[in-house]
């Protein structure tokens, strides 16, 4: 993928995430606002993600509550594989080297303000994700097709790849790698907790899927970002051939 600005970046992120909104809005799910079951601080994102909240944030005056959250975590150990990782190892028929799934941290979101979102517009994709057929809060668990986790790996792959080179790991790990000095924002290298996010290797669809797949990568790739064609930026031609 060529080198791309931040502003560039963000703006791929953002149709990503507009058009997951869309295609979930045609669901009948039952996730509405002050359901909160999922909102933990088991999401991971990207240090992408991480700055267009961290923006966010900067923008409502609300970096002193952000200080006070950081403060207040917990140490983290997590140690899981990235989903571009985890795909590699897949696609070339070989067992994952390291962890595949962490246990899951039922510790809510500090983000959460009376059982709703405070970040809501600018939440990470892992958060998008989340979606239900049913109460989960009543059933103990999510329930939704399969071709609806397929969706939303493929779309995890994208970002990772638009934030290849970069960090990925839990979202509050993320966020602590940056430090405030003197306005402005540094990343702490020094985080054992995080990975570096990697290009996609190719997806792994089934048969069945990949025609539904495909029409919603097209959506993805159709038209220009600042002038460059969506699909010469990306450069995953190749890896979707895999």
């Amino acid at each position: 993928m060529a080198t791309l600005p931040a502003s560039a970046q963000k703006e791929l992120l953002a149709r990503i995430y507009h058009l997951h909104g869309k295609w979930t809005d045609g669901m009948q799910l039952a996730c509405a606002r002050g359901c909160s079951s999922c909102c933990t601080q088991s999401v991971t994102m990207t240090s992408l993600e991480g700055e267009v909240i961290l923006g966010y944030l900067r923008d409502q005056n609300r970096l002193p509550e952000l200080a006070r959250i950081l403060a207040a975590r917990k140490p983290s150990r997590f140690n899981a594989l990235t989903t571009n990782a985890f795909a590699e190892f897949c696609l070339h028929g070989r067992e994952p080297e390291g962890t595949v799934h962490e246990e899951w941290d039922f510790t809510p979101c500090p983000f959460l303000h009376e059982h709703s979102c405070s970040i809501y517009p600018v939440r990470p994709f892992g958060c998008r994700a989340f979606v239900s057929y049913v109460n989960c809060a009543v059933t103990g668990s999510a329930e939704v097709a399969p071709l609806v986790l397929t969706v939303n790996t493929v779309y995890t792959q994208l970002i990772e790849h638009l934030a290849q080179g970069q960090y990925w790991g839990k979202m509050l790990d993320i966020l602590a790698g940056y430090q405030q000095d003197e306005g402005n924002d540094k990343k702490n290298d020094g985080n054992r907790s995080l990975r570096r996010a990697r290009p996609l290797p190719g997806l792994i669809v089934c048969e069945e899927e990949k025609n539904a797949v495909q029409a919603i990568l097209e959506r993805f790739m159709a038209g220009e970002v600042f002038g460059e064609p969506i699909r010469s930026i990306l450069g995953i031609e190749e890896a979707l051939q895999r």
